[in-house]
């Protein structure tokens, strides 16, 4: 009998210890609260961290240094990809910057988790201790591997240097530039991502070729590229971007689809002591960019958009935004009917602009200077605001606003409608968004995130323009909205149209078979209005129904929703 005593029980492991003794730890990120919690062990393998950077995504993302690559947050908020109920996986080294202003070199590793709404709503993860990247590897994270050229991370490691130089009185003279193609989106709409691609290559190119042999280009991102330059004469600084958007856009891009036009928008930066380093270089060349209208003069065979219908002249440069800071942004409400009774079910509130003479300047006038300008974000969220005011006041009343391409897409725009929603229970349940297939097509994916948000907020969504697009079946296949709106083009002839009554019954049956509403623009008589009646059509808009009228009557019946059964 071995009369050995019995070894002491070993106590059991906890996981957290581990972890840290191995130089890791766990994390979970709510992502509606931005709350950040960790394992016990984060104290010991991010000791030199910020406490306030661990407590927050976006403190956390804050954190990380710009040459390292795009954070956490950035990441994951940025995904493109779709949780199909598993998660979406995600692999991230980026360097986290300590109190003591040295880099710490993390690879984080996890998934993210959507909400009902279909953006990221959660995620668990993991982050490791890693060594600095390898000189193979930072050679490798220094390249763009669409086109060749500098990365963000490489841009703003020069800048960094030309900046520090600039400050001990060396590089004088130095010069920053950014170029932009403007409308990549409409070039992928209209000829295909692929091609949208090509075109942002043969942008590197093109302007690889213009530099100077100690010039750099890099590409930012997207279709945004950034160049340091050589030092310069400062009164030679229009010439230069002139120069580049010569190189770029005076003759179109021969693409495999064909020959593309193409406009950019070009600035010009001195690399002065107003520049704290390469980061702040990058921010300020963006909100330049932002800032800037798409110069066409270098692009002969460029045409001035359209005169718009009704003999209205194009909206000025300086008058969208002179416009909105005078309050002269206004809607005009134009009634829709229940077809069975045409009786007003909602109104649709329509943007104009009064001109000093007291008229109305209708959108066929304003919306394409504004987007040439990049002011369709400043339009949108003013008619959101309007039109949120409208409801309020009428409290029986329904109403329905566009949004465009831009805002579709921009969480800052969502924002604002979610904290309406939080503010004025039930106002936006009063509320229909409208969305054209141009602007959903943009980014089909983020529309229909977008639309299942704001569908769980109660607000009803429509399809407008529908049959215009020649990607019609797929947008009412992949977003799930409430309503379709026929285009009224289709619609303004049907008495004497055999093809337009065909397709009209055609985009009827396949919104009934997707158990949508249906709404018929530009009936401009009775037989029409008969006639869709007929075939089943739920509701009317047009001149047979009313005209726009620039007050919302307050409907004492409170009419149903369009999506209501």
């Amino acid at each position: 009998m071995d009369m050995r005593p019995a070894p002491d029980p070993v106590p059991p492991l906890d996981p957290a210890t581990v972890l840290s003794s191995i130089g890791e730890a766990v994390y979970d990120w709510a992502v509606p609260s931005d709350d950040l919690t960790w394992t016990s062990g984060v104290t010991r393998l991010l000791h030199r961290v910020d406490p306030c950077a661990l407590a927050s995504g976006a403190c956390y993302d804050r954190g990380i240094s710009p040459r390292s690559g795009a954070g956490r947050a950035a990441h994951i908020l940025g995904s493109r990809q779709i949780d199909d109920g598993m998660g979406v996986a995600y692999a991230l080294r980026y360097a986290l910057r300590t109190a003591d202003d040295t880099l710490l070199w993390l690879e984080d590793t996890g998934r993210w988790f959507a909400g009902a709404d279909g953006r990221p709503a959660a995620a668990h993860g993991v982050v490791r201790r890693i060594n600095a990247p390898s000189e193979r590897e930072a050679t490798q994270r220094d390249l763009d591997p669409l086109t060749g050229q500098l990365t963000l991370h490489a841009f703003v490691t020069r800048a960094d240097r030309l900046i520090t130089g600039a400050g001990a009185g060396r590089y004088s003279h130095s010069v920053a530039a950014a170029i932009a193609l403007h409308d990549l989106a409409r070039i992928n709409r209209e000829h295909g991502f692929e091609t949208g691609t090509f075109v942002i290559g043969a942008m590197a190119r093109r302007l690889a070729a213009a530099l100077r042999r100690a010039d750099a280009v890099a590409r930012i991102g997207g279709d945004r590229f950034m160049m340091l330059l050589s030092p310069c004469d400062p009164a030679a600084l229009a010439t230069l971007a002139a120069r580049f958007t010569r190189a770029v856009s005076a003759t179109p891009v021969a693409t495999p689809d064909g020959p593309v036009e193409i406009a950019v928008r070009v600035v010009v930066q001195p690399i002065d002591a107003s520049l704290r380093d390469g980061g702040h270089l990058v921010r300020r060349l963006d909100e330049l960019l932002d800032s800037r209208a798409p110069d066409r003069r270098a692009s002969p065979s460029s045409r001035p958009p359209a005169e718009p219908s009704g003999g209205a002249s194009p909206i000025g440069d300086d008058d969208i935004l002179a416009a909105l800071n005078d309050d002269r942004l206004v809607l005009v409400y134009q009634p829709i009917a229940e077809a069975a009774g045409e009786t007003v079910a909602l109104h649709e509130g329509l943007a104009r602009i009064r001109l000093g003479n007291g008229r109305l300047l209708g959108a066929a006038a304003v919306v394409p200077t504004a987007e040439r300008l990049g002011l369709l974000p400043l339009l949108d969220q003013r008619v959101l605001e309007l039109g949120l005011a409208a409801l309020h006041s009428r409290a029986g009343a329904r109403l329905a606003l566009n949004v465009s391409a831009p805002s579709l897409v921009d969480p800052a725009w969502l924002g604002r409608i979610e904290a309406a929603a939080g503010a004025q229970p039930g106002l936006v349940d009063r509320l229909t968004i409208e969305i054209t297939e141009t602007a959903a097509i943009v980014d089909l994916a983020v529309a229909a995130r977008t639309v299942a948000h704001l569908k769980a907020l109660g607000i009803t969504v429509a399809i407008d323009d529908f049959g215009a697009g020649h990607t019609s079946f797929r947008i009412l296949r992949d977003l799930s909205a409430d309503v379709v709106k026929i285009d009224g083009a289709f619609v303004q002839n049907l008495a004497r149209s055999p093809d337009d009554r065909f397709f009209v019954r055609t985009l009827i049956d396949l919104a009934r078979h997707r158990a949508m509403k249906v709404v018929a623009e530009w009936v401009r008589d009775g037989e029409t209005a008969r006639m869709l009646r007929g075939w089943g059509v739920d509701y009317l808009q047009g001149e047979y129904i009313g005209m726009p009228a620039t007050d919302l009557p307050d409907d004492a019946e409170r009419p149903r929703r369009l999506n209501s059964c």
